[in-house]
């Protein structure tokens, strides 16, 4: 979401059939329209569901008896996906819910807030004058 958020896409004019794509010199680059930001977070179940884990490390993956897929963004779930293991209880799937919704929520204000001080780092027009390695930009 943080790449979405952050790329910035050439203007374009269109005048009856003529469609001009303009340089970033020419004018400033279009952020995408983004409405939602989802946010996918695994739930990894142990012990018939006495310990849940979060996003689980790889060796942990290995060994858990259930997982539990869920995207949500700021307000809501979007999806949810089990494939499997053993079947969990429907009010932890129902808790799952509301921590997933809070950490999406979580998520997205650290993404937020770390775009911001980029834009900031790089002026009100969002462009900066030299990119990270030095170079000068495209354009």
């Amino acid at each position: 979401m943080a790449a979405l958020y952050h790329f910035r896409r050439p203007d374009v004019s269109v005048d009856g059939e003529r469609v001009t794509l303009h340089t970033m010199a020419e004018r400033v680059p279009v952020p995408l329209s983004i409405l939602h930001s989802p946010v996918c977070i695994t739930f990894s179940f142990f012990g018939d569901g006495s310990v849940t884990l979060l996003d689980a490390t790889a060796k942990e993956e290995q060994v858990r008896e259930a997982e539990l897929i869920i995207t949500a963004n700021d307000f809501e779930v979007c999806q949810v996906a089990k494939h499997g293991g053993r079947p969990v209880d429907p009010a932890l799937v129902m808790k799952s819910f509301q921590v997933a919704v809070s950490k999406a929520r979580e998520m997205n204000k650290f993404i937020r807030g770390k775009l911001a001080e980029d834009a900031s780092a790089r002026g009100i027009q969002g462009l900066s004058a030299d990119n990270d390695r030095g170079e000068p930009p495209i354009g």
